[in-house]
């Protein structure tokens, strides 16, 4: 089967045959019908020294089904989809965090067009900023910008993975107590369906612009130069 990998050798997105793994017996073998670049796959300094396959978000179907996997309520031929979640064991004390209070936006400020969008939002938000700023773009200069937008006090809240340390941070800011900063990912695997029943349930849908696997070398570097405005997925016929 075709994959799209990063070879450390060339320093190239590449696209190899490879053959089809088999599952062991905890686990399902899904023959992926499309998946989607993240920009982690762009952090190409943290694969290892031999190729890697790119994506970690795909959808598919199960093809087969390890001894020890059968009777969870799958079967051959249900589609599925997959997240990065490893080996958990549901067990430990990362799955006992409480749920995240939902906030919504009242308004939008597109910092790269608008070079006033500090002072546009401490207008809204009574001339002392926000009381969080979270960070979902995987850029540096994103993060940069973030902490004059906060109140004294605020929470700069990590998610994105940026490529560079972020450099902007001081020890006297952190004790002043100018800002607080917390990070996370996608939480807990046990929150992966709840958020997804949820997205179901109110149809949203992610605006996507679908690719061949040949594409991907282009995929790679619109997402690196900022051109990607979309979701980039590839689909295998």
């Amino acid at each position: 089967m075709k994959a799209g990998q990063w070879d450390p050798a060339q320093k190239k997105v590449v696209i190899n045959d490879i053959p089809i793994p088999t599952p062991n017996p905890n686990q399902f073998l899904v023959k992926i019908q499309s998946a989607s670049l993240c920009h982690s796959d762009l952090h190409m300094d943290m694969r290892p020294d031999y190729p890697a396959t790119l994506g970690h978000e795909g959808v598919g179907y199960i093809e087969s089904i390890g001894s020890n996997a059968e009777g969870k309520g799958f079967k051959v031929g249900d589609a599925i989809g997959t997240n990065y979640f490893i080996d958990c064991c549901f067990e430990c004390e990362g799955c006992k965090l409480e749920m995240a209070k939902k906030v919504g936006a009242d308004a939008v400020f597109n910092s790269m067009t608008n070079k006033n969008y500090v002072e546009d939002v401490k207008k809204v938000t009574d001339g002392r900023g926000c009381h969080a700023a979270a960070v979902y773009s995987a850029s540096n200069a994103a993060y940069a910008g973030a902490p004059d937008i906060l109140r004294v006090g605020g929470l700069l809240m990590v998610i994105g993975i940026a490529p560079k340390p972020l450099d902007f941070i001081t020890t006297f800011d952190l004790t002043t107590g100018r800002y607080r900063i917390k990070a996370d990912s996608t939480s807990i695997p046990q929150r992966m369906k709840k958020a997804v029943d949820f997205t179901a349930k109110h149809n949203i849908q992610p605006d996507v612009e679908f690719n061949k696997i040949e594409d991907l070398p282009r995929m790679v570097e619109d997402m690196e130069k900022g051109k990607a405005d979309k979701r980039q997925v590839v689909v295998f016929s």
